[in-house]
């Protein structure tokens, strides 16, 4: 995905996919504070693109992007007992996992 961006960095559809595959590596990792703030900035990249760009259903991205958001916006560890499972968004450009409901 990122090779792909590289080349089309004037792209912020792109650009977003890339915050949100970002925004995943950060929560796999334990740090919410990061997760935190690419959610923020792949909701403004991605925003100009909702309800659908490429055969990405963007308004659902956006939905799932911002309720995780609100969920770790007051939180500074991921909550150990709900699972962080991926779920999978159909993409034509490039599979693009989101996580479940929680």
């Amino acid at each position: 995905m990122e090779e792909l961006w590289q080349t089309r960095r004037h792209d912020d559809f792109y650009h977003g996919l890339i915050q949100v595959a970002a925004l995943m590596h950060q929560l796999k990792r334990g740090k919410v504070r990061g997760a935190r703030k690419l959610a923020t900035t792949a909701i403004g990249y991605l925003a100009p693109f909702s309800p659908e760009k490429k055969g990405v259903n963007v308004a659902e991205v956006l939905r799932r992007l911002k309720k995780r958001y609100l969920k770790l916006r007051g939180s500074s560890i991921l909550p150990m007992w709900k699972p962080w499972t991926p779920l999978s968004v159909h993409c034509p450009v490039y599979p693009l996992n989101l996580w479940r409901n929680i």
